[in-house]
């Protein structure tokens, strides 16, 4: 069965079901009904969008053997069945998304379809009846700037928490690892259909999941082979670190590493060090081309800078763990942060508008 707003179909109902009634539940809510109605009378492929947080967003279209495939492998790995209560709040138009309803449907259990929101924790009921559910870590950030004990418990109550999309801040991987479900940090994207790879939230590491190889291109990025990709290696722009056959960590981004002075550094590791000293400050780093240093490293904010007093933290703590030449040499501030369709930072776009 689907929920969306007051509006319930089982799938068997759906299949016949007028679709002039889903205009009345929204954009998230139309999406989710005609994908779901087109997928339960047999449709073959189904076309997504990349989330262009690294440059245009490219139509890539998928079989539904591919996510038939991708969404046995999660409901096995989670030990998931027919009485699942799956909440879906993130964007069903992604691949993330769309995954959260084809789990639903082979499972033949209930979902509930809320409009994606950050202040999405506030719309669950303290005594709700979900048990599986995938957010992105910008709908999580209120547990780090309210620090509810409320909200937590709302966590609590799922089976299983699936969080994707963006890096975790190590400020809210430390309040996730408390919660009493199973909170999972994923690795995949379009082009895998959705997550390949799951990392509990109190590990290091992230695992494979069965039928997925892995190796190191001679960037050090991981490259991926299984199903979804057509059996055919797939070569990403994340470094990593192999442990071994199905272990990795994930460094940083190829196109995020930067030379600043005759020395790389990672965009990431810097942006790690910062949120540990101000882990409610909205901000990115990224670099800008510079005559003298070649990359010149910028925070950018957005809303408003940091006090002064934070500003000399973070130079000092960056000076000392990391470089010199890693400092930020400039902090900037974006009124907002451009978005992609995915709700990733286009830390491009955004530098862009500022330095018009």
């Amino acid at each position: 069965m689907i929920q969306v707003q007051d509006i319930c179909y089982s799938w068997e109902d759906l299949k016949t079901a007028d679709e002039s009634r889903f205009e009345s539940c929204g954009e998230t809510g139309r999406f989710a009904l005609t994908f779901c109605k087109q997928w339960l009378k047999g449709t073959s492929s189904f076309i997504f969008h990349t989330s262009g947080s690294t440059g245009t967003p490219k139509a890539i279209e998928v079989s539904r053997e591919q996510m038939l495939w991708s969404a046995q492998n999660t409901i096995d790995a989670l030990h998931l069945n027919s009485t699942e209560h799956i909440l879906l709040c993130i964007n069903p138009h992604m691949i993330g998304g769309a995954m959260m309803l084809v789990r639903a449907m082979v499972l033949d259990c209930r979902i509930t379809v809320l409009v994606p929101s950050a202040q999405i924790l506030h719309q669950i009921p303290s005594e709700h009846t979900y048990t599986f559910a995938s957010f992105v870590p910008l709908q999580l950030a209120t547990l780090i700037e309210e620090n509810s004990n409320t909200l937590l418990q709302k966590l609590n109550r799922f089976k299983h928490i699936l969080i994707g999309g963006a890096p975790l801040s190590g400020k809210l991987n430390n309040i996730l690892s408390t919660c009493t479900a199973s909170v999972w940090h994923t690795y995949g994207m379009t082009e895998t259909i959705s997550h390949i790879a799951l990392r509990n939230i109190k590990d290091t590491a992230y695992q494979t999941l069965p039928g997925t190889r892995i190796k190191l291109d001679e960037r050090d990025c991981l490259c991926i082979c299984n199903v979804a990709t057509h059996n055919q290696w797939l070569s990403t722009n994340d470094m990593a670190t192999m442990i071994d056959e199905t272990h990795f960590l994930i460094i940083g981004r190829a196109d995020e590493v930067v030379n600043s002075g005759g020395i790389k550094f990672h965009i990431r590791e810097i942006e790690i060090w910062l949120e540990q000293l101000a882990p409610q400050v909205k901000f990115f780093v990224t670099a800008v081309p510079d005559a003298k240093l070649g990359d010149k490293i910028i925070a950018v904010f957005e809303g408003n800078l940091p006090d002064e007093k934070i500003l000399e933290q973070w130079k000092g703590a960056i000076h000392k763990n990391i470089s010199a030449y890693a400092v930020p040499k400039a902090f900037l501030v974006a009124k907002a942060f451009v978005k992609t369709p995915g709700d990733k930072i286009n830390k491009q776009q955004t530098v862009q508008n500022i330095l018009i």
